[in-house]
């Protein structure tokens, strides 16, 4: 199916009528109108077209893990900027479970939430910070520019930037903060890693002001000249428990660090990861390769060592949250092995309910 031009009224972009191609610019998904994409749909761009949903219009990707959605280029040699982007005004928009690659931009989005986003050349994610925005449990990968991009924020508004993993940036920072752009909300940057290759910054936020909080926890950075590079005026900062690994420095600037950051390689799954799941921390007792749990001959310093305030309830067998993408996840590494019912465990129980089985039958009997 294509689509193009205006859209004034609601549509479901619908899996029976997959693939849908973008044959031109969507100029305007108009107040009130919602665009629905349903799950294990593909969307492909024909040309350097754009989707734009304007004022209170909505575009709604719905995938799920079963059937992500694809949104990806026409192209016979698809290569970053083959589309031009994703925008979304005032951030009603989602995007969940989506594969998305050869963009140029997507930008404005209240929600990015389990997205594989990469092959991109300009901003994989811009952040309009005017409007409370979620960007969770995305990989970010071989991009062209800065990864992710925070206009402002605005008082009383919340950006979560929590999960994610970033990498093969091309030397560009993973997280930037536009120069003039006051925080006057609270700006959370909690449990990513942020892995550079040539890259002088890994969080970037300079020269900003404002009466906001900027909390950042939990992160793995590593490879960079500078980790966090931070200057504020009257900011509340609070940055701990982070690792900055192979940085020339750690810190710059009048944010500081606590006293519970480190500075030890990771120990990542693959001495130079290119995926996900190379990513992922070793453990003795238990690390997901993809497909299953395995053991590792060491245990990375990052596991078990993240914020001890912080929620852990997801992680399978852990006695305190991860640092890095995986921390408070399904598939964070082991601390300890997972509870075993043993053999002689597994007899005695059979045993067991042979004997209440048989007094069972005899006083039937009786």
């Amino acid at each position: 199916m294509n689509h193009s031009g205006v859209i004034s009224t609601n549509e479901t972009w619908a899996l029976a009528d997959s693939p849908h191609y973008i044959t031109g610019n969507i100029t305007q998904i108009n107040s009130g109108a919602v665009v629905t994409v349903e799950a294990g749909c593909t969307i492909i761009f024909n040309g350097d077209y754009y989707i734009l949903a304007t004022s209170t219009g909505t575009f709604n990707c719905e995938g799920t893990a079963a059937a992500p959605i694809t949104i990806t280029s026409s192209a016979g040699s698809p290569a970053k900027g083959d589309w031009n982007y994703l925008q979304d005004q005032i951030a009603q928009s989602h995007l969940r479970y989506c594969n998305i690659r050869y963009g140029d931009k997507i930008r404005g989005f209240g929600e990015i939430t389990n997205c594989n986003i990469g092959t991109f050349d300009s901003l994989s994610c811009e952040i309009f910070g005017i409007y409370n925005t979620t960007i969770e449990n995305n990989t970010f990968y071989d991009l062209n520019n800065i990864c992710l991009y925070i206009q402002q924020i605005a008082t009383g508004k919340t950006v979560s930037i929590k999960n994610n993993l970033v990498y093969d940036t091309n030397g560009k920072r993973p997280l930037y903060l536009y120069d003039a752009g006051d925080i006057d909300g609270t700006l959370n940057i909690i449990n990513n890693t942020f892995y550079g290759n040539s890259a002088a910054y890994g969080i970037y936020l300079y020269n900003a002001d404002g009466t906001g909080t900027v909390n950042i926890r939990n992160n793995i950075l590593a490879n960079f000249t500078i980790g966090i590079n931070q200057v504020f005026g009257s900011i509340t900062f609070n940055v701990d428990y982070n690792d900055y690994y192979n940085c020339s420095t750690n810190t710059v600037g009048t944010g500081g660090d606590g006293a519970n950051s480190i500075t030890t390689d990771p120990q990542f799954a693959d001495a130079t990861p290119v995926n996900t799941d190379e990513f992922r921390l070793k453990s003795v007792y238990g690390r997901w390769d993809g497909s299953g749990w395995v053991k590792d001959g060491s245990t990375s310093p990052c596991v078990s060592t993240g914020n001890p305030g912080d929620s852990y309830v997801n992680e399978p067998v852990s006695s305190r949250i991860n640092m890095g993408f995986d921390g408070n996840t399904i598939y964070a590494s082991y601390d300890a092995l997972p509870p075993a019912t043993s053999s002689l465990e597994i007899s005695a129980s059979v045993a067991k309910m042979n004997i209440n089985a048989s007094s069972a039958k005899i006083n039937i009997g009786n």
